[in-house]
Parts: C-alpha cells; sequence; structure tokens
C-alpha cells in the first residue's frame, strides 16, 4: 500500500493545470491580431517612446485585453491567450539577453484586481 504523504503528492500534482508530460496542458487560444500589434506596439515604444506612445499602447492593449480574454475565468487556463511571436525588432530598444527569441512561448494571462 502506498504511503499517505505519497498519494497527497501525486493527488497534488496531477491537480496543477500543466507540468508537461505528466498531464494534460490546455492550450490557450489564439489572440486576435490586434491584440498581438497593441502588445508589440507597447513593447517597441515603452522605453524610448514618448509618455503619449505609451499611454497610446496602454490603452489599446487594456482595450484587446478585455475584447480578447475572460478575465473573470476561474483558472489562468481559461483566462489566457496565445499572441503572436514577438521579434527582434519588438525589443530592440529594450536592455535584454542575447538568447533566441524562437525559444519563447508566447502567451498572455489576465486577471481582474
Amino acid at each position: 500500500m502506498p504511503h499517505p504523504a505519497r498519494l497527497a503528492t501525486l493527488s497534488l500534482l496531477l491537480g496543477l493545470p500543466c507540468l508537461g508530460p505528466l498531464t494534460a496542458c490546455k492550450k490557450s487560444p489564439a489572440a486576435n491580431p490586434e491584440f498581438g500589434d497593441a502588445a508589440q506596439y507597447l513593447l517597441r515604444v515603452f522605453d524610448t517612446g514618448t509618455d503619449a506612445e505609451r499611454a497610446y499602447g496602454i490603452r489599446q492593449l487594456e482595450e484587446q485585453t478585455y475584447l480578447n480574454i475572460d478575465l473573470e475565468a476561474g483558472s489562468a487556463a481559461n483566462r489566457s491567450v496565445t499572441p503572436a511571436q514577438i521579434s527582434s525588432q519588438d525589443i530592440a530598444d529594450l536592455n535584454h539577453p542575447d538568447v533566441d527569441l524562437a525559444g519563447n512561448v508566447p502567451v498572455a494571462v489576465g486577471v481582474l484586481s
């Protein structure tokens, strides 16, 4: 008979939303292209843009968040979308490590607070 602590650990692990091959992962739905456009724009102007450009980017991303994500959903998987992959041009003006962006997994998760 398995030790009770092992059963509790297994139950906890199986209850988590995604642990690679151990459990099934729900893929986030694709975001509308406008969501990705707003996110990419905000990245481009974040450090070097004007206050007006950043404010515009934040308003656009906020609007697209409400249009694309169910912010009241109970689980993070149901409050997420998959935007387009960012490019090196999107982060050219940001201080970042020199890594291949193709290894990134684009995901946006929202929640009301």
